[in-house]
Formats: C-alpha cells, sequence, structure tokens
C-alpha cells in the first residue's frame, strides 16, 4: 500500500489540522538541488516540524497506522519513532 498524500492532506485539512505540503515534485528537486537524500530532508524538514508543533502544544495525529508493518522504514514510520523518543505519549 503506497501513501496517498492527497488523502492526507484531504483528512487535515477537513478535521482543521495542520500539514506540510511541498507540492509535487518539489521534494524531489529540493534534494536535487541540495544534494540531500531522504534522510537528510526527513532531518531538515520533518523533524523541524515536529519539534515545533511539539513546542507550541499541538496535537500530533496520524492519518495512517505508522505502527503497521506496511509503513515500516517510511516516513511515517520514522516520525512516529522520531516522536516516541522526543515526547512521552499515551494511547
Amino acid at each position: 500500500m503506497s501513501f496517498n498524500l492527497q488523502i492526507h492532506n484531504v483528512i487535515a485539512e477537513k478535521n482543521g489540522a495542520m500539514y506540510f505540503d511541498m507540492k509535487d515534485g518539489l521534494y524531489d528537486e529540493v534534494m536535487k538541488i541540495y544534494n540531500l537524500s531522504y534522510q537528510d530532508m526527513f532531518e531538515e524538514f520533518n523533524t523541524v516540524a515536529l519539534d515545533k508543533a511539539i513546542r507550541e502544544g499541538k496535537m500530533i495525529r496520524f492519518t495512517h497506522n505508522p505502527e503497521l508493518a506496511e509503513y515500516a522504514g517510511s516516513f511515517t514510520d520514522q516520525e512516529w519513532k522520531y516522536l516516541k523518543k522526543m515526547v512521552t505519549i499515551c494511547i
């Protein structure tokens, strides 16, 4: 199963939530221009956004279950692991 960004955006907008969207093709373009890997992009963009959300006391919701095997190694999985490392999560 592949992650559908459009569905993610629709769910976030419908619930009045914030989300990050680099638009189609821009993510890869930034990687190429600045010679960044996907891991670099995660560290430069995703962790910064997550840290800001934590500092501001935002509620962080996943539109998909990050613990499913199909997301192993994905940014969804990495974000979940990062959050678990940074804060105490109550489920």
